[in-house]
């Protein structure tokens, strides 16, 4: 004859565990790999609109749980062939109670509790086995907080665009219109709190270029370009006297420095302000300076109050190569930071004819102006101080100017002037460039990125690498253990169960049993086993010659002796030994 036949299930046969296993290992090293990748790349781009909701949500959180479940489902595949097996294992070693063989059912424990049982009854194998079993529960919750969607902060390729401006001064700015156009934005800044415009922040005035946002709206432009910064240079008067005026108004006298200025005020206003030209000082070359170059002095007075504040401001100017961060979406300066390359001037700023010395935008050297030009030179001188003016009111009343000797007027007219300053030299300080002239911009943005979890993808490849091993030495070791077991077919059904008792002395013992009770009674204190040629299972041991003739049977308290026990029962129940064979 052939060899023996056996069935074995296919969730236990070595080629299956092979593969369930080194899949198990196989992913915990692929999602290590994906780890490294996700961390050195950043994760992968997605779509911001989508990727936190909805189906592409969906979709990319779906699949690690599906694998999870798989992998779940082959293993409990495996766990429940292994607990339906172990009654037979023990039958197939022979010398098996009831408890742990005829009368167990692990598949039909609480999937919680079968470890417990199996450790109850020593069996081993089932007891790691569902422990790996719900131990590979964490699978899913693993894998679906595996990928995760988050914001990073990445630049984008380098880019080149089109300078829109280039240092150098306008050669007509006669209509004044660039100066009226600062002074009222500054005013409405003043009134609104509106922001600073693109491409100027603290007295900074950026060389302007092409934002392109056609690359992104949420991020921000690094750039190495040409920047003008102008100082408002305002400084509190050293003295501020005031005398009556026999024209019925008062004299405002101030000095700074060994320059003075002298103001008649109306009295018949209670408040009133007011900005002019620095024209007398002791020392250098004021009354020689162009009046569109000289020192300006503010001045605010309350007759109410008999208080009076001056400011005088002498402007400066300088042009750097700055590194800058400029806001994709309107173009407004973030930071400014001059670069380690000086500029090499050549200019018409720093150089003929300005000298780096800026205009100070309160008078101007006018040919010939007709009315419109005039009236924007008195606007534009009537709406600076208004501005400083309106600044304090907005900011907890007007009496912060006259605080501290004037300090307050000071910081207020030297916030409105810079402001004023920077936004004429955007118009007046630079000029068209070339339209070939280009500038390289690097750009980093928010991008919306899928990313794996380092702590969920760390436990996860543990877990599988852990599992995986214990998984395959429970193989192993299952394997060595049912070694004198032979099936010949599946065990579970109606049919195998009667195939593997009729005609069987243990198939005689429950006939007529139909009670769970009667069932336990008739199978206590006997020993059982799988008879290996035929298939069935037999009494094994009972009134066996190897028993103690003197033991006595603590289970039911009934004492029986070998001898009377055997004589007793030969004819109810023919022994093992004579149906092994059968």
């Amino acid at each position: 004859m052939g060899a023996e036949k056996r069935w074995i299930p296919i969730s236990l046969r070595t080629w299956y565990i092979v593969l369930l296993v080194g899949s198990m290992l196989g992913i915990a090293v692929a999602i290590e790999i994906a780890l490294h990748f996700s961390q050195e790349h950043s994760g992968w781009a997605t779509d911001a609109a989508n990727s936190q909701t909805g189906v592409r949500h969906f979709a990319f959180t779906l699949p690690p749980t599906i694998v999870a479940m798989i992998i779940i489902g082959l293993w409990s595949w495996t766990n429940i062939e292994i607990q339906r097996m172990q009654p037979y294992i023990d039958l197939a070693h022979g010398n098996a109670k009831s408890e742990t063989t005829l009368l167990l059912d692990y598949t039909r424990t609480n999937t919680f509790l079968i470890w417990m049982h199996a450790a109850s009854n020593k069996h081993w194998v089932v007891t790691l086995a569902s422990i790996i079993a719900l131990a590979g529960l964490a699978f899913q919750p693993l894998a679906a907080g595996w990928l995760t969607v988050r914001n990073i902060w990445l630049p984008l390729p380098p880019t080149s665009v089109r300078n829109l401006k280039t240092v150098g001064l306008s050669p007509d700015f006669s209509n004044l219109v660039p100066f009226v156009s600062a002074a009222g934005y500054a005013e409405a800044q003043a009134l609104y709190a509106l922001p600073d415009p693109a491409f100027i922040k603290d007295g900074w005035t950026v060389q302007p270029f092409v934002v392109p946002t056609n690359q992104t709206l949420n991020g921000t432009i690094f750039a190495n370009t040409v920047g003008i910064k102008t100082w408002s240079g305002c400084e509190a008067a050293d003295s501020v006297g005031i005398a009556q005026d026999p024209r019925g108004g008062v004299d405002l006298n101030a000095t700074w420095g060994d320059c003075t200025s002298q103001f008649f005020i109306d009295t018949n206003a209670t408040q009133q302000w007011g900005v002019q030209l620095v024209t007398q000082c002791l020392t250098g070359n004021v009354s020689t300076t162009p009046d569109e170059y000289k020192p300006v002095v503010f001045w605010v007075f309350d007759s109410s109050q008999a208080l009076a504040a001056v400011t005088f401001c002498q402007p400066a100017i300088s042009v750097a190569n700055v590194d800058v961060e400029v806001n994709c979406q309107d173009g407004s300066l973030q930071n400014v930071t001059v670069s380690n390359v000086p500029w090499p001037g050549g200019d018409n700023i720093t150089g003929p004819p300005m000298n780096g010395i800026p205009l100070n935008g309160i008078a101007f050297n006018l040919t010939n102006p007709d009315r419109y030009v005039l009236g924007r030179e008195n606007a534009t001188q009537s709406i600076l101080p208004a501005a400083i003016w309106q600044s304090a009111v907005m900011n907890n009343g007007t009496d912060i100017m006259f605080n501290n000797s004037g300090t307050g007027w000071v910081e207020l007219t030297d916030q409105v002037y810079s402001l004023y300053l920077a936004l004429v030299a955007s118009s007046v300080y630079f000029v068209d460039s070339d339209p070939s002239s280009h500038i390289e911009l690097k750009i980093n943005t928010v991008q919306s990125r899928i990313l794996l979890s380092p702590i969920a993808t760390h436990i996860l490849a543990a877990a599988l690498v852990i599992l995986g091993c214990l998984g395959f030495i429970v193989h192993l070791y299952h394997k060595k253990l049912r070694e004198p077991l032979a099936l010949h077919h599946s065990p579970g059904t109606i049919a195998s169960a009667v195939a593997i008792t009729a005609n069987s002395d243990f198939g005689n013992l429950m006939h007529g049993k139909q009670q769970e009770k009667e069932i336990v009674q008739a199978l206590r204190n006997k020993r059982f086993k799988l008879d290996r040629s035929t298939g069935k299972i037999v009494l094994d041991r009972e009134g066996s010659l190897d028993d103690d003739p003197e033991k006595l049977d603590e289970s039911d308290g009934l004492p029986y002796i070998r001898r009377n026990t055997w004589r007793s029962l030969r004819t109810a129940s023919p022994p093992a030994s004579e149906h092994d064979h059968a």
